[in-house]
């Protein structure tokens, strides 16, 4: 795989690929060994099926993997996100598109250890996140939500965000809700906030 951005290359060898085509169904499941420096293994999906009245397609992505060494893929981010230092990731994503809108998501993860460049320490984070939208607006939920900071760990905590939007996709409200937040400890997340 070559990034289209910076080019980078990365080398990877397919241990198992599956392929599937039929009028209602298109799907590709593949098992990936990575670089050492990127982690061990990863299973990645994309399926598609038509939309309801034959409407365009449907597509589904998904992603799972354990021990994924984060910083491997620091230059695989977008441009201006810090560097990353350290840390390994467990994830599972699943992403749900129509048109050319993501219309669900779904992460769960477990990152410890991790650490922008620059940044004085490291801090992990667990838990659950989902994303929806559609065309009242989109919603973004956390649940059994922990970070761990070298100050402590949080207790399973959530929260959400809603935005509602008009008809021609423009925001006009924004709520917020949450069951925990230590403040002190959000300085952590500053190097990838816009």
């Amino acid at each position: 795989y070559r990034h289209p951005a910076n080019g980078e290359t990365i080398n990877f060898a397919i241990n198992n690929l599956r392929m599937t085509r039929t009028p209602l169904l298109t799907q590709v499941e593949a098992l990936l060994q990575l670089p050492e420096h990127m982690g061990n293994r990863m299973s990645a999906s994309i399926s598609g099926r038509p939309a309801a009245g034959g409407d365009g397609t449907i597509w589904q992505y998904g992603l799972e993997t354990r021990g994924l060494q984060v910083a491997g893929w620091s230059g695989l981010q977008p441009d201006g996100w810090p560097a990353l230092a350290g840390g390994s990731a467990d994830l599972r994503l699943s992403i749900e598109q129509a048109a050319d809108r993501v219309r669900n998501a779904v992460v769960e993860f477990d990152v410890s250890e991790l650490r922008a460049e620059g940044s004085a320490a490291p801090f992990g984070a667990e838990g659950y996140l989902e994303y929806r939208h559609d065309d009242a607006g989109w919603l973004l939920v956390a649940d059994d939500l922990r970070m761990r900071t070298e100050r402590g760990s949080w207790p399973a905590s959530s929260f959400n965000v809603h935005g509602g939007q008009t008809t021609d996709g423009k925001l006009n409200s924004l709520s917020a809700a949450a069951s925990y937040l230590d403040l002190d400890d959000l300085h952590l997340l500053l190097p990838w906030l816009p």
